[in-house]
């Protein structure tokens, strides 16, 4: 091959590997074990897992510059022609500590090299970036582009991202940041500032109960508040003095509405105080998460300010509420 040519082909081994020791589990469960729920979703898990698997190939030809991208599977086959000045970047995909490959297009479109999300993220790089030199692109221009699409679509409903708004002394300002291929907004104070530590809530569906604050499972719910915190943009640098980091007990009812994780557990009285509670009850009990559900809102307190997140975009209503009740937490304090 030479180098005005690029070639890829991966097979799905590991997935058909999965699927069919899923449907070997399955037959084990139903005929030893007399399991049959157990081994029909085995069995069903099994089949999916090898109806949707895919083979994926790609083309390139820097001479003509095009590619060619395709996956061809059981049931479904996509192929796709495309000139290099159609496609924006190439980056990876990320969703906590599991990736794809990704390869953006200047129309917003996104062809991703699996339908999944996995671990690797070195091996994903080191493929993305040779993709990337072929194709003449960086990865910036990808997450760029998308978060710019995203940033545009927010800005139609509630107005420039780039203004500072004012409400009762508090200034605050909407942002909208792109995780994988979705958008989250953000709201956020600037004033406020929580130094060296921070505390971050996430409000529970209906019916999801209280974790417990110490146990044995305590090492796998900071885990996933960690993984939370990184779904919706923040970064290490978001969340000072982890080391001290634990899940936090709440004060009743607010321990039924939100969950909490933070740095400062002696803090927590002073930054939820009755003012506080008052105005996240209020809010909970107006946009109540369905049953199962969480994550719709959760909220960050940390040096750079109070944070609202929210998956996908903000209508005008909701923003109203959502900036009455930052204005509220940042004048309780």
């Amino acid at each position: 091959m030479s180098q005005n040519e690029y070639a890829l082909k991966e097979y799905p081994i590991l997935r058909v590997v999965i699927g069919f020791g899923l449907i070997a589990g399955g037959f084990y469960f139903f005929f030893k074990a007399n399991q049959w729920l157990i081994a029909s979703i085995a069995l069903i898990l099994g089949l999916l897992a090898i109806l949707f698997a895919s083979v994926l190939e790609i083309k390139g030809n820097a001479i003509t510059r095009s590619l060619i991208f395709s996956r061809r599977g059981l049931i479904k086959n996509e192929y796709r022609e495309l000139s290099f000045s159609e496609i924006l970047g190439v980056g990876l995909g990320g969703n906590g500590g599991t990736h794809r490959i990704e390869i953006r297009l200047t129309d917003g479109d996104v062809l991703p090299f699996t339908s999944y999300y996995s671990s690797g993220r070195r091996g994903k790089e080191k493929k993305a970036k040779k993709l990337r030199d072929f194709i003449g692109v960086d990865n910036a221009s990808a997450r760029t582009g998308a978060s710019a699409q995203l940033r545009a679509e927010q800005e139609l409903i509630t107005g420039n991202q780039d203004e500072i708004h004012e409400q009762d002394g508090v200034r605050w300002q909407l942002k909208t940041i792109v995780q994988g291929n979705s958008p989250i907004t953000r709201w956020h104070a600037l004033d406020y500032s929580l130094p060296n530590n921070f505390l971050y809530l996430v409000q529970k569906g209906k019916e999801q109960g209280q974790l417990p604050a110490k146990g044995l499972l305590n090492p796998i719910y900071e885990k996933l508040f960690a993984t939370s915190m990184k779904l919706i943009g923040f970064a290490e640098e978001d969340m000072p003095n982890t080391k001290n980091a634990d899940m936090l007990s709440l004060d009743a009812p607010l321990d039924k509405l939100f969950s909490a994780y933070g740095s400062d557990p002696q803090g927590v009285a002073r930054i939820l105080n009755s003012y506080a509670r008052i105005a996240l009850i209020r809010w909970a009990e107006a946009h109540p998460c369905p049953e199962g559900a969480i994550g719709e809102l959760a909220i960050l307190f940390n040096p750079n300010g109070l944070f609202l997140a929210m998956p996908g975009y903000v209508q005008k209503d909701h923003l109203t509420d959502v900036t009455d009740l930052g204005i509220e937490l940042v004048l309780a304090q």
